[in-house]
């Protein structure tokens, strides 16, 4: 990650999900930025579909098979808890991971 992508007090990359109503989704981190298609497979479980990759400006093509699963832990108004697998891993594989997101300010 560039230094910039990363906070500098928690020493965490600092990612911006953004699910918008019409069905896409973006992601920002420090000068990566991906798109796709993101719709709700169960409660409490979102499918990301990742269709570009942005890197420096430059536009790059997904392959398949870097899709992803969301599962909803904990939500509140400051904190959002998430379980996260690629699309060929099972939640039960070892290879699904916690992750901690923090509301910004907006």
């Amino acid at each position: 990650m560039e230094k910039r992508s990363v906070d500098a007090e928690l020493q965490k990359p600092v990612e911006l999900y953004q699910f918008l109503t019409d069905g896409t989704f973006l992601l920002e981190s420090g000068e990566i930025k991906v798109n796709g298609k993101w719709r709700w497979t169960k409660d409490s479980e979102i499918y990301l579909q990742t269709e570009g990759l942005t890197v420096n400006g430059k536009i790059n093509k997904f392959e398949p098979g870097t899709n992803a699963y969301i599962r909803i832990i904990e939500l509140t108004d400051k904190t959002l808890r998430t379980l996260e697998r690629n699309d060929g891993d099972t939640w039960d594989s070892g290879f699904a991971e916690e992750v901690n997101y923090t509301a910004i300010s907006m």
